[in-house]
């Protein structure tokens, strides 16, 4: 029986896996429509795993937003008080939703660190474990979702605002990898941090030996 549900656009499956996968990170058992087994009624499976779970968190965005499974899944976990949402895009949310306080996502970068994600995770323990008791190392649990992440950890080479060649490793969650990939082809000024979030960097002409052993130590990547 899973702890949480995710409630998407499927449209927006990369961005869904990348908040199931920090959900499972801190701990919880989370169902998404990945997990359908074939030839089961999805209507059947949504209505069985919502009534079963403790949490529900919906992920609102400009093609979710007219969804009307989403709204239907959101208006269930409404119902059962289960329901955490979140926004990704600037929006008008409906009522009854436009009731509820919606965590704020449209300027995460992915960290999972970041004050606004674990805001999210805060939401969900409430209802999963109001005791507390499985709460996670900030910490451990940043570096953690990092080191599971590589596939979203981008390394670019470019010249920094003293014109020095240097190496980043940026972590671009899947949201914002289409716009992060067409800036690089734009005029040649890129600011990273506005697409996700620099792990590490250095100048040279190859990943210096210090940056190789921090994200080897700490994240286990083989550069």
């Amino acid at each position: 029986m899973a702890d949480v549900v995710v409630s998407y656009k499927s449209d927006e499956r990369g961005q869904a896996g990348y908040i199931v996968a920090l959900l499972e990170a801190a701990g919880f058992a989370v169902w998404w429509d990945q997990k359908l087994i074939a030839g089961r009624s999805y209507d059947k499976a949504i209505l069985q795993e919502i009534d079963a779970c403790k949490s529900v968190v919906v992920c609102w965005s400009a093609a979710s937003i007219d969804s009307e499974w989403v709204r239907g899944e959101a208006k269930i976990a409404l119902d059962e008080d289960k329901l955490v949402p979140v926004a990704f895009d600037a929006m008008r949310i409906p009522p009854p939703f436009s009731m509820l306080h919606t965590i704020d996502l449209r300027n995460w970068r992915g960290a999972p660190s970041d004050p606004a994600w674990l805001e999210v995770i805060k939401q969900v323990r409430a209802r999963v474990d109001p005791t507390g008791r499985t709460a996670v190392n900030i910490a451990s649990y940043a570096d953690q979702m990092v080191s599971k992440s590589g596939h979203l950890i981008h390394k670019l080479r470019a010249k920094d605002t003293t014109d020095r060649w240097a190496y980043y490793f940026v972590l671009v969650p899947p949201n914002r990898e289409v716009a992060f990939l067409n800036s690089l082809k734009g005029d040649g000024i890129i600011d990273m941090e506005h697409y996700g979030t620099v792990i590490a960097s250095c100048y040279g002409d190859q990943p210096s030996a210090e940056v190789r052993a921090f994200l080897k130590s700490k994240y286990g990547f083989d550069i």
